[in-house]
């Protein structure tokens, strides 16, 4: 490889993990998210991003937090800040399977209650 080829690569890769970290969700999530400071703040996520933003989200919030965050296999597992009131469901993703129909299920009876 030439050193010029090497060089376009670093810089490509530099603009790459750049914009990778710009939208992260420590970066995007709202800072002053809406939370009860008398009750119990819910916080229903899903998609590949929702330990993410659930962490995120969580160090924001001051007070009683539950809910759940539904995500794909392997993108839960470093998130483990999050608290145990909230249960964190890796499924299938983009294809549910049927962890992910349980979580559904699960989100859908603590959105009802």
């Amino acid at each position: 490889m030439s050193y010029d080829y090497l060089k376009v690569r670093l810089a490509l890769r530099g603009l790459f993990d750049g914009a990778v970290n710009a939208i992260s969700a420590d970066i995007t999530m709202p800072k002053d998210i809406p939370y009860s400071k008398t009750g119990k703040t819910l916080i229903i996520a899903a998609g590949k991003g929702a330990a993410a933003m659930t962490h995120a989200a969580c160090k924001n919030i001051c007070g009683d937090v539950s809910g759940i965050a539904v995500t794909r296999y392997g993108h839960g597992i470093k998130y483990g800040i999050i608290p145990s009131s909230i249960e964190v469901i890796e499924a299938r993703h983009p294809v549910p399977d049927a962890a992910g129909e349980q979580a559904a299920l699960k989100a859908l009876k603590i959105a009802k209650n």
